[in-house]
């Protein structure tokens, strides 16, 4: 089932704009609008977030974006303390949710979600098209692409992913993705937004920079496939950015 929303008012409208004093302030309604609705949820939730969790911000929006795509399954990787698979739950109640954590299962799990102690492509197989993936495991991504791309999964986050490529050696390259993803983005921290969102104000460090991909289905097959990949190569070459931030996504032309 889909949830549809004014244009104005979906994720995946408003991530296709470019910048300007306009488009933030859709986008500021945006999360006023939805905003009410996420705190009283916070509020119910069985499990805290725990060290190492997502951001505030983060859960925000990966409730929102579940919420609007309303996957019939999702691949919680790195379930931790289970914190993220309730974020999820309550977006799509009636997705089946899928934790992968090679460490103790959470105390407390949503009665849609199902424990693993394995990697989640033991599972690839029984995944539909409308899989939702979330990767908090701290695997290295572009592999994690990859793996995603072949089970033919569209819409994949990742957590922990920084732009300075010393934060990290797990973290994707913008030119791991040419050709092989056709929307990037990543969520804003918020943090003069709401108080609700300044849990990482004194150290952005905290804020993990959760990221939304929107891979190709047939990566590098047909004349626009090659438009797409052509089109982000000369992103990467932006001459407006410096070396470091060419090589990484982040760095949108």
């Amino acid at each position: 089932m889909t949830v549809h929303l004014p244009d104005e008012d979906r994720l995946s409208e408003l991530v296709k704009l470019m910048p300007s004093p306009d488009v933030a302030v859709r986008w500021q309604q945006y999360v006023q609008r939805h905003l009410p609705k996420f705190k009283h949820l916070l509020g119910e939730l069985p499990v805290p977030s725990g060290p190492g969790s997502m951001s505030i911000a983060e859960a925000f929006w990966l409730y929102r974006l579940v919420a609007e795509l309303q996957p019939s399954a999702i691949i919680d990787s790195g379930s931790a303390t289970g914190w993220s698979a309730w974020i999820m739950a309550a977006g799509a109640s009636s997705a089946r949710i899928l934790c992968f954590d090679p460490y103790q299962p959470p105390d407390c799990l949503p009665n849609q979600a199902e424990f693993f102690r394995s990697d989640w492509t033991k599972l690839a197989g029984e995944l539909g098209p409308d899989t939702f993936a979330l990767f908090d495991d701290h695997v290295n991504q572009r592999r994690r692409v990859l793996q995603a791309q072949r089970s033919g999964l569209v819409n994949v986050v990742f957590h922990d992913v920084y732009r300075q490529l010393t934060k990290s050696t797990v973290s994707l390259a913008f030119t791991d993705l040419v050709g092989r993803a056709e929307l990037i983005h990543t969520f804003e921290p918020l943090w003069h937004v709401d108080s609700i969102f300044c849990d990482t104000i004194s150290n952005s460090q905290m804020y993990r920079y959760l990221t939304w991909l929107q891979l190709s289905p047939h990566p590098g097959l047909g004349m626009r496939a090659r438009w797409v990949a052509a089109s982000q190569r000369r992103a990467i070459r932006n001459p407006a950015a410096d070396q470091r931030s060419r090589l990484n996504w982040r760095a949108r032309g």
